[in-house]
């Protein structure tokens, strides 16, 4: 089996993702312990485990790992650091398996991947599925007053994409995928609208003004509603583990949806941070 490895990417254009390669890994009763360690910026070290079922499906685990202190640091103590992982084991395009989740940790929530995997059988389904890929936009040259706000909406984006590759094939989320279809007609007209801008075909101010004006209420009534999704009725009949599996999905989702989906609100409505 190929090196298995671990990937933070980064929810932030000031840091860069994270990734290392797993020390150990072994399978006992279908459960996956993949061992890791890494370097901090500080010269320290962290050093953890993930362990992850070999099975369909969401799944969410708990866990912690310790950072370790460089050998010249004054203060030699280690840190316990929790987090929280919700995701599934998918099938990779070029064969085999890798597991594609959020990693949160102190509410900070990252995508997080661990590949290859090993994994016995899989559905059709499972065979077929495939993640949503993050539109980087048709848009070559921004304008500056522009800048922030194409960052913006390239931020929500890429916010919901390791999500929206978790609801692929999903049934029970079905009321998630109906508003995400209506994200996509309201940040689909707002980049018509740029690439006409950059033909010259709308002025610029018409283009501020009605992201101001329009996108963002129409954006904003969609998070009101999104307020409102819960885990639906007919999983709570499912067992206790599926249940709380598909609650630890639903509140992620839920927060991140709102915090990015307001901040992207925020930046089109020209507000400036306090």
């Amino acid at each position: 089996m190929k090196q298995v490895k671990l990937v933070w990417a980064s929810n932030s254009a000031e840091w860069e993702d994270v990734s290392c390669k797993a020390d150990r890994v072994s399978i006992a009763d279908q459960i996956v312990r993949v061992e890791y360690s890494g370097a901090t910026d500080d010269e320290g070290r962290y050093q953890g485990v993930v362990e992850l079922e070999l099975r369909e499906g969401m799944q969410t685990v708990e866990g912690e790992y310790t950072v370790l202190p460089a050998k010249t640091a004054s203060e030699q103590f280690a840190q316990v650091v929790g987090f929280g992982l919700t995701g599934q084991i998918k099938p990779l395009e070029e064969g085999g398996y890798y597991f594609s989740g959020i990693w949160d940790e102190g509410g900070i929530a990252q995508a997080f991947q661990i590949f290859p995997l090993p994994m016995s059988a899989a559905s059709d389904e499972a065979r077929q599925a495939s993640s949503f890929k993050v539109d980087e936009l048709a848009i070559r040259s921004v304008p500056n007053a522009l800048q922030d706000h194409v960052k913006a909406l390239r931020r929500f984006e890429r916010a919901m994409q390791p999500y929206r590759g978790l609801l692929d094939g999903v049934a029970a989320f079905a009321e998630f995928g109906v508003l995400f279809g209506a994200f996509d007609q309201v940040l689909n007209a707002a980049k018509t609208r740029m690439d006409r801008h950059l033909a010259d075909d709308l002025d610029g101010e018409a283009l501020l003004e009605y992201l101001r004006d329009e996108a963002s209420l129409a954006l904003e009534a969609l998070l009101d509603q999104g307020t409102g999704l819960r885990v639906p009725q007919a999983c709570l009949a499912e067992t206790a583990e599926f249940v709380r599996d598909m609650e630890g999905l639903a509140k992620n989702l839920h927060d991140a949806i709102l915090r990015e989906g307001y901040e992207l609100c925020r930046v089109w409505l020209g507000m400036v941070p306090e």
